[in-house]
Protein backbone atom coordinates (compact mmCIF):
# COMPACT_ATOMS: atom_id res chain seq x y z
CA UNK A 1 0.00 0.00 0.00
CA UNK A 2 1.22 3.40 -1.21
CA UNK A 3 1.87 5.84 1.69
CA UNK A 4 -0.41 8.69 2.55
CA UNK A 5 2.58 10.98 0.98
CA UNK A 6 2.17 9.85 -2.57
CA UNK A 7 -0.72 10.57 -4.71
CA UNK A 8 -2.30 8.71 -7.49
CA UNK A 9 -3.06 11.61 -9.95
CA UNK A 10 -3.51 12.12 -13.50
CA UNK A 11 -1.07 15.03 -15.15
CA UNK A 12 -4.21 17.87 -15.17
CA UNK A 13 -4.52 17.05 -11.33
CA UNK A 14 -1.16 17.67 -10.35
CA UNK A 15 -1.02 21.02 -12.30
CA UNK A 16 -4.42 21.59 -10.50
CA UNK A 17 -3.14 20.97 -6.81
CA UNK A 18 0.54 23.05 -6.85
CA UNK A 19 -1.07 26.08 -9.39
CA UNK A 20 -3.85 26.02 -7.23
CA UNK A 21 -1.93 27.68 -4.47
CA UNK A 22 -5.25 28.00 -2.26
CA UNK A 23 -5.86 24.51 -1.71
CA UNK A 24 -9.99 25.83 -0.76
CA UNK A 25 -10.08 29.01 -3.06
CA UNK A 26 -12.08 27.42 -6.02
CA UNK A 27 -14.99 26.42 -3.28
CA UNK A 28 -15.29 30.03 -2.15
CA UNK A 29 -16.70 33.46 -3.98
CA UNK A 30 -13.59 35.27 -3.03
CA UNK A 31 -13.67 39.51 -3.69
CA UNK A 32 -9.73 40.50 -2.74
CA UNK A 33 -8.92 44.18 -2.19
CA UNK A 34 -5.49 44.30 -3.24
CA UNK A 35 -2.44 46.78 -1.98
CA UNK A 36 -1.88 49.70 -4.49
CA UNK A 37 1.77 49.97 -6.57
CA UNK A 38 3.05 46.51 -5.43
CA UNK A 39 3.31 44.00 -8.44
CA UNK A 40 1.92 40.39 -8.07
CA UNK A 41 4.36 37.67 -7.19
CA UNK A 42 4.45 35.02 -9.90
CA UNK A 43 4.30 32.26 -6.79
CA UNK A 44 3.32 29.52 -9.24
CA UNK A 45 6.41 30.00 -10.96
CA UNK A 46 8.87 29.26 -8.09
CA UNK A 47 7.91 25.54 -8.29
CA UNK A 48 6.64 24.87 -11.69
CA UNK A 49 10.15 24.19 -13.13
CA UNK A 50 10.74 21.77 -10.59
CA UNK A 51 7.48 20.21 -10.95
CA UNK A 52 7.78 19.80 -14.89
CA UNK A 53 10.93 18.52 -14.24
CA UNK A 54 9.12 15.60 -12.49
CA UNK A 55 5.84 15.14 -14.03
CA UNK A 56 8.17 14.41 -17.00
CA UNK A 57 10.26 11.71 -15.12
CA UNK A 58 7.06 9.89 -14.10
CA UNK A 59 5.94 9.82 -17.66
CA UNK A 60 8.65 8.30 -18.59
CA UNK A 61 8.69 5.94 -16.34
CA UNK A 62 4.74 5.05 -16.38
CA UNK A 63 5.19 4.85 -20.01
CA UNK A 64 8.14 2.12 -19.46
CA UNK A 65 5.87 -0.10 -16.59
CA UNK A 66 2.66 0.31 -19.21
CA UNK A 67 0.80 2.54 -16.55
CA UNK A 68 -2.10 4.97 -17.95
CA UNK A 69 -1.71 7.39 -14.42
CA UNK A 70 1.30 9.10 -12.59
CA UNK A 71 3.04 8.87 -9.11
CA UNK A 72 4.18 12.32 -7.95
CA UNK A 73 5.35 13.36 -4.44
CA UNK A 74 4.12 16.79 -4.00
CA UNK A 75 5.96 17.14 -0.51
CA UNK A 76 9.51 16.62 -2.16
CA UNK A 77 8.68 19.55 -4.78
CA UNK A 78 10.71 22.58 -3.25
CA UNK A 79 8.77 26.15 -4.08
CA UNK A 80 11.47 28.80 -3.34
CA UNK A 81 11.24 31.01 -0.55
CA UNK A 82 9.32 34.72 -1.15
CA UNK A 83 10.36 37.12 1.24
CA UNK A 84 7.28 39.18 2.48
CA UNK A 85 4.44 36.69 1.01
CA UNK A 86 2.54 34.09 2.97
CA UNK A 87 3.30 30.66 1.31
CA UNK A 88 2.41 27.12 3.07
CA UNK A 89 4.00 26.24 6.51
CA UNK A 90 4.62 30.22 7.21
CA UNK A 91 3.97 31.36 10.82
CA UNK A 92 1.54 34.54 10.65
CA UNK A 93 0.01 37.45 12.59
CA UNK A 94 -3.38 38.45 11.27
CA UNK A 95 -6.14 41.19 11.94
CA UNK A 96 -9.51 40.32 11.00
CA UNK A 97 -12.94 40.51 11.30
CA UNK A 98 -15.79 37.92 10.15
CA UNK A 99 -19.29 38.57 9.78
CA UNK A 100 -22.65 37.57 7.86
CA UNK A 101 -23.57 39.24 4.74
CA UNK A 102 -26.39 41.58 6.78
CA UNK A 103 -23.46 43.14 8.81
CA UNK A 104 -23.57 40.52 11.83
CA UNK A 105 -20.91 40.21 13.70
CA UNK A 106 -19.33 36.63 13.92
CA UNK A 107 -15.99 37.63 15.97
CA UNK A 108 -16.45 38.84 19.57
CA UNK A 109 -14.97 42.03 18.90
CA UNK A 110 -13.26 44.02 15.66
CA UNK A 111 -9.95 43.45 14.97
CA UNK A 112 -9.16 40.33 16.17
CA UNK A 113 -5.42 39.19 16.02
CA UNK A 114 -4.22 35.41 15.33
CA UNK A 115 -1.17 33.32 15.19
CA UNK A 116 -1.33 31.11 12.82
CA UNK A 117 0.34 28.66 10.54
CA UNK A 118 -0.38 29.51 6.83
CA UNK A 119 -2.51 26.18 4.73
CA UNK A 120 -2.93 24.56 7.93
CA UNK A 121 -6.14 24.06 9.34
CA UNK A 122 -9.48 26.03 8.42
CA UNK A 123 -10.60 28.53 6.03
CA UNK A 124 -8.69 31.47 7.19
CA UNK A 125 -4.92 29.54 7.04
CA UNK A 126 -6.32 29.12 3.42
CA UNK A 127 -7.39 32.26 2.48
CA UNK A 128 -4.00 34.30 3.89
CA UNK A 129 -1.89 31.98 1.30
CA UNK A 130 -0.41 34.21 -1.53
CA UNK A 131 -1.10 37.58 0.48
CA UNK A 132 1.66 40.39 1.34
CA UNK A 133 2.83 41.86 4.63
CA UNK A 134 0.57 44.13 5.29
CA UNK A 135 -2.22 44.00 2.86
CA UNK A 136 -5.91 43.88 3.80
CA UNK A 137 -8.05 41.68 1.81
CA UNK A 138 -11.88 40.97 1.84
CA UNK A 139 -13.19 37.38 0.96
CA UNK A 140 -16.79 36.04 0.23
CA UNK A 141 -16.66 32.31 1.72
CA UNK A 142 -19.39 29.83 0.33
CA UNK A 143 -21.87 28.65 3.21
CA UNK A 144 -20.25 24.98 2.83
CA UNK A 145 -16.87 26.23 3.69
CA UNK A 146 -17.95 27.36 6.80
CA UNK A 147 -20.48 26.67 8.75
CA UNK A 148 -22.07 23.92 6.34
CA UNK A 149 -25.24 24.05 4.57
CA UNK A 150 -28.91 24.09 6.02
CA UNK A 151 -30.08 20.20 6.54
CA UNK A 152 -33.49 19.08 6.59
CA UNK A 153 -32.13 16.42 8.22
CA UNK A 154 -30.83 18.25 11.11
CA UNK A 155 -34.42 19.22 11.84
CA UNK A 156 -36.02 16.62 14.42
CA UNK A 157 -39.45 16.79 16.03
CA UNK A 158 -40.02 15.40 19.60
CA UNK A 159 -43.62 14.39 20.84
CA UNK A 160 -44.64 16.66 23.68
CA UNK A 161 -46.24 14.24 25.48
CA UNK A 162 -44.72 10.89 27.39
CA UNK A 163 -46.13 8.38 29.50
CA UNK A 164 -44.66 5.95 31.99
CA UNK A 165 -46.12 3.63 34.71
CA UNK A 166 -45.81 5.06 37.92
CA UNK A 167 -44.30 1.09 39.41
CA UNK A 168 -41.51 0.25 36.64
CA UNK A 169 -40.10 -3.58 36.65
CA UNK A 170 -37.22 -4.24 34.73
CA UNK A 171 -34.63 -6.90 34.41
CA UNK A 172 -31.67 -7.11 36.64
CA UNK A 173 -29.58 -7.82 33.03
CA UNK A 174 -31.18 -5.04 31.18
CA UNK A 175 -30.73 -2.29 34.63
CA UNK A 176 -27.10 -3.17 34.25
CA UNK A 177 -26.48 -2.86 30.80
CA UNK A 178 -28.22 0.59 31.00
CA UNK A 179 -26.49 1.55 34.36
CA UNK A 180 -23.41 -0.41 34.50
CA UNK A 181 -24.14 -1.99 37.76
CA UNK A 182 -26.90 -3.35 39.66
CA UNK A 183 -28.71 -0.87 42.47
CA UNK A 184 -29.64 -1.52 46.23
CA UNK A 185 -32.94 -1.42 47.58
CA UNK A 186 -33.72 2.78 48.70
CA UNK A 187 -31.00 3.91 46.17
CA UNK A 188 -32.60 6.90 44.54
CA UNK A 189 -32.43 6.92 41.25
CA UNK A 190 -33.14 9.96 38.29
CA UNK A 191 -35.43 9.05 35.83
CA UNK A 192 -36.48 12.73 34.57
CA UNK A 193 -35.68 15.89 36.51
CA UNK A 194 -39.73 16.45 36.91
CA UNK A 195 -40.27 14.29 40.05
CA UNK A 196 -38.18 11.71 42.15
CA UNK A 197 -37.61 7.85 42.04
CA UNK A 198 -36.08 5.22 43.96
CA UNK A 199 -35.19 1.53 43.65
CA UNK A 200 -37.95 -0.74 46.03
CA UNK A 201 -37.12 -3.88 45.21
CA UNK A 202 -33.61 -5.08 43.83
CA UNK A 203 -32.36 -8.86 43.25
CA UNK A 204 -30.32 -11.00 40.88
CA UNK A 205 -33.52 -11.05 38.41
CA UNK A 206 -35.87 -7.77 39.03
CA UNK A 207 -35.17 -4.15 39.60
CA UNK A 208 -38.87 -2.73 40.95
CA UNK A 209 -38.41 1.16 41.00
CA UNK A 210 -41.73 3.56 42.23
CA UNK A 211 -41.97 6.96 40.82
CA UNK A 212 -43.13 9.55 43.49
CA UNK A 213 -44.99 11.81 40.27
CA UNK A 214 -47.15 14.64 41.78
CA UNK A 215 -50.66 15.26 40.11
CA UNK A 216 -50.89 18.56 38.39
CA UNK A 217 -47.18 19.57 39.58
CA UNK A 218 -46.15 22.03 37.10
CA UNK A 219 -42.13 22.77 36.56
CA UNK A 220 -40.89 26.01 34.13
CA UNK A 221 -37.70 25.74 32.92
CA UNK A 222 -35.28 27.12 29.88
CA UNK A 223 -37.28 24.87 27.47
CA UNK A 224 -40.66 25.43 28.36
CA UNK A 225 -43.37 24.53 30.99
CA UNK A 226 -44.37 21.29 32.18
CA UNK A 227 -46.85 19.72 33.64
CA UNK A 228 -47.41 16.27 35.46
CA UNK A 229 -50.30 14.11 35.81
CA UNK A 230 -50.99 11.06 37.67
CA UNK A 231 -54.13 8.93 37.13
CA UNK A 232 -54.88 4.94 37.19
CA UNK A 233 -51.26 4.43 38.09
CA UNK A 234 -49.84 6.02 34.70
CA UNK A 235 -47.46 9.00 34.37
CA UNK A 236 -48.15 11.79 31.89
CA UNK A 237 -45.78 14.30 31.08
CA UNK A 238 -46.88 17.22 29.21
CA UNK A 239 -44.00 19.73 27.52
CA UNK A 240 -45.49 23.28 26.09
CA UNK A 241 -42.15 24.06 24.46
CA UNK A 242 -40.56 27.48 24.08
CA UNK A 243 -40.16 28.81 20.46
CA UNK A 244 -36.45 29.21 20.48
CA UNK A 245 -35.02 27.51 23.76
CA UNK A 246 -31.90 25.85 23.10
CA UNK A 247 -32.69 21.74 23.44
CA UNK A 248 -30.54 19.15 24.13
CA UNK A 249 -29.99 15.31 22.94
CA UNK A 250 -26.84 13.61 23.71
CA UNK A 251 -24.20 15.60 22.63
CA UNK A 252 -26.25 17.87 19.94
CA UNK A 253 -27.58 21.40 21.09
CA UNK A 254 -30.42 22.84 18.96
CA UNK A 255 -33.06 25.30 19.18
CA UNK A 256 -36.81 24.95 19.25
CA UNK A 257 -38.25 25.93 16.12
CA UNK A 258 -42.14 24.75 15.96
CA UNK A 259 -44.14 23.85 19.33
CA UNK A 260 -47.69 22.96 19.92
CA UNK A 261 -49.09 21.17 22.28
CA UNK A 262 -48.84 17.69 20.30
CA UNK A 263 -45.43 17.91 19.06
CA UNK A 264 -41.96 20.39 18.70
CA UNK A 265 -39.30 20.54 16.05
CA UNK A 266 -35.51 21.30 16.45
CA UNK A 267 -33.06 22.52 14.34
CA UNK A 268 -29.78 20.73 14.94
CA UNK A 269 -28.05 22.89 12.16
CA UNK A 270 -25.12 25.60 13.14
CA UNK A 271 -27.33 28.44 13.69
CA UNK A 272 -25.35 30.03 10.89
CA UNK A 273 -25.85 26.94 8.45
CA UNK A 274 -26.35 28.28 5.14
CA UNK A 275 -25.00 31.79 5.37
CA UNK A 276 -21.96 33.46 3.54
CA UNK A 277 -19.33 34.66 5.95
CA UNK A 278 -17.47 38.09 5.05
CA UNK A 279 -13.89 37.87 6.01
CA UNK A 280 -11.58 41.24 6.26
CA UNK A 281 -8.08 40.16 6.74
CA UNK A 282 -4.57 42.43 7.09
CA UNK A 283 -1.30 40.61 7.61
CA UNK A 284 0.72 41.72 10.35
CA UNK A 285 3.81 39.88 10.38
CA UNK A 286 5.17 36.68 8.48
CA UNK A 287 7.94 34.29 9.48
CA UNK A 288 8.93 32.31 7.05
CA UNK A 289 8.60 28.21 7.39
CA UNK A 290 12.78 28.49 7.03
CA UNK A 291 13.17 30.04 10.34
CA UNK A 292 11.27 27.03 11.96
CA UNK A 293 13.41 24.38 10.20
CA UNK A 294 15.68 23.46 12.74
CA UNK A 295 13.31 23.78 15.48
CA UNK A 296 11.92 20.23 16.66
CA UNK A 297 10.71 18.37 19.26
CA UNK A 298 13.00 16.40 21.48
CA UNK A 299 11.13 13.55 22.04
CA UNK A 300 11.79 10.84 24.99
CA UNK A 301 10.51 7.80 23.76
CA UNK A 302 11.18 6.14 27.59
CA UNK A 303 8.30 7.21 29.37
CA UNK A 304 10.02 6.67 32.88
CA UNK A 305 13.11 8.03 31.79
CA UNK A 306 10.82 11.70 30.74
CA UNK A 307 9.09 11.18 33.95
CA UNK A 308 12.36 11.58 35.98
CA UNK A 309 13.82 14.13 33.69
CA UNK A 310 10.81 16.25 34.19
CA UNK A 311 11.02 16.07 38.11
CA UNK A 312 14.79 16.86 37.88
CA UNK A 313 14.10 19.74 35.35
CA UNK A 314 10.74 21.06 36.78
CA UNK A 315 8.79 21.24 33.83
CA UNK A 316 5.28 19.94 32.98
CA UNK A 317 5.34 16.85 30.61
CA UNK A 318 3.36 16.30 27.03
CA UNK A 319 2.89 12.74 26.69
CA UNK A 320 1.68 11.26 23.50
CA UNK A 321 0.71 7.56 23.77
CA UNK A 322 0.16 6.34 20.21
CA UNK A 323 0.04 2.88 17.85
CA UNK A 324 2.23 2.01 15.05
CA UNK A 325 -0.98 1.43 13.01
CA UNK A 326 -2.57 4.45 14.12
CA UNK A 327 -3.16 7.01 10.87
CA UNK A 328 -4.74 9.41 13.28
CA UNK A 329 -1.16 9.12 15.71
CA UNK A 330 1.09 9.44 12.39
CA UNK A 331 -1.16 12.50 11.00
CA UNK A 332 -0.41 14.07 14.79
CA UNK A 333 2.98 13.51 14.66
CA UNK A 334 3.64 14.89 11.12
CA UNK A 335 1.18 18.00 11.14
CA UNK A 336 0.13 19.04 14.72
CA UNK A 337 3.77 18.43 16.73
CA UNK A 338 5.10 19.98 13.39
CA UNK A 339 3.26 22.96 13.31
CA UNK A 340 5.72 25.92 14.24
CA UNK A 341 3.67 27.62 17.19
CA UNK A 342 4.20 24.37 18.95
CA UNK A 343 7.60 24.03 17.83
CA UNK A 344 8.12 26.92 20.18
CA UNK A 345 7.25 25.53 23.02
CA UNK A 346 9.72 22.74 22.52
CA UNK A 347 11.88 23.78 25.71
CA UNK A 348 8.67 24.69 27.54
CA UNK A 349 7.79 21.14 28.21
CA UNK A 350 9.06 17.20 28.42
CA UNK A 351 7.87 15.48 25.42
CA UNK A 352 7.66 12.18 25.55
CA UNK A 353 6.05 9.13 23.39
CA UNK A 354 4.98 6.18 24.09
CA UNK A 355 3.59 3.54 22.07
CA UNK A 356 0.84 2.20 24.98
CA UNK A 357 -0.17 -0.24 21.83
CA UNK A 358 2.67 -2.63 22.63
CA UNK A 359 2.78 -1.53 26.60
CA UNK A 360 -0.76 -1.64 28.04
CA UNK A 361 0.61 -1.11 31.01
CA UNK A 362 0.56 2.02 30.23
CA UNK A 363 -2.83 2.48 28.50
CA UNK A 364 -4.38 1.06 31.47
CA UNK A 365 -2.76 3.29 33.55
CA UNK A 366 -3.67 6.45 31.95
CA UNK A 367 -7.21 4.86 31.28
CA UNK A 368 -6.76 5.26 27.88
CA UNK A 369 -9.69 4.08 25.70
CA UNK A 370 -8.84 5.08 22.24
CA UNK A 371 -5.81 6.32 19.81
CA UNK A 372 -4.23 8.78 19.91
CA UNK A 373 -4.14 9.90 23.36
CA UNK A 374 -2.32 12.91 25.04
CA UNK A 375 -1.46 13.47 28.56
CA UNK A 376 -0.47 17.07 29.81
CA UNK A 377 0.75 16.85 33.55
CA UNK A 378 2.82 18.89 35.62
CA UNK A 379 6.24 17.70 37.29
CA UNK A 380 5.12 16.00 40.29
CA UNK A 381 2.63 13.73 38.25
CA UNK A 382 -0.34 15.35 38.47
CA UNK A 383 -2.46 14.83 35.61
CA UNK A 384 -3.72 18.64 33.98
CA UNK A 385 -5.58 17.43 31.15
CA UNK A 386 -6.42 13.84 29.06
CA UNK A 387 -7.33 14.55 25.02
CA UNK A 388 -8.38 11.21 23.32
CA UNK A 389 -8.37 11.53 19.65
CA UNK A 390 -6.72 13.48 16.94
CA UNK A 391 -5.71 17.56 17.96
CA UNK A 392 -4.83 20.38 15.25
CA UNK A 393 -2.10 22.41 16.47
CA UNK A 394 -5.06 24.48 16.82
CA UNK A 395 -6.94 22.15 19.64
CA UNK A 396 -3.22 21.63 21.69
CA UNK A 397 -1.97 25.12 21.88
CA UNK A 398 -4.65 26.77 23.88
CA UNK A 399 -4.23 23.92 26.34
CA UNK A 400 -0.14 24.10 26.60
CA UNK A 401 -0.13 28.17 26.63
CA UNK A 402 -3.04 27.76 29.42
CA UNK A 403 -0.38 25.58 31.76
CA UNK A 404 2.62 27.75 30.67
CA UNK A 405 -0.06 30.84 32.02
CA UNK A 406 -1.68 29.41 34.83
CA UNK A 407 1.00 29.63 38.45
CA UNK A 408 -0.52 26.30 39.79
CA UNK A 409 -2.06 24.15 37.48
CA UNK A 410 -5.45 22.79 38.44
CA UNK A 411 -5.99 19.26 37.77
CA UNK A 412 -9.09 17.80 36.14
CA UNK A 413 -11.38 16.39 38.83
CA UNK A 414 -12.00 13.44 36.85
CA UNK A 415 -8.39 12.98 36.65
CA UNK A 416 -6.55 12.24 39.89
CA UNK A 417 -3.85 9.99 38.79
CA UNK A 418 0.24 11.13 39.89
CA UNK A 419 2.68 9.52 37.75
CA UNK A 420 6.65 8.99 39.20
CA UNK A 421 8.08 11.31 41.84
Amino acid sequence: MKSDKTKMIGIAAVFLLLLGACAARTAHENTTVEQEGQPEPNLEAAGKNELNQKIAAAIEKARKEGKTSVDVNLDEIVIEEIPGIVQPGDLIKISYNASLENGEPITKEAGETRNMTAGQGGVIAQEILGMKLNQKKKSVIAPENVFGLHKAENVQTFAAQRTMPVDIEISAQDYKKQFNSLPRENDPIQITPYFESKVIHADDQKIMIHNFAENGAVQEDAIGKTTTFVKDGVITILLEAKKGAPFSVGKKTGKIIEADEKSFSVDFNHPFAGKKMILDLEVLSINKASEFAGLELAWIEDHDQGVDIAFKEKKNKVIMLYADWCQWCEKMFSQTFKDPRIKMLADQFVWIKANSDVDQSLKEFYGQEGFPMIVLSDYHGKILKKMEGFKSADNLLPELEKILNTDVAKADTSAETKVGN
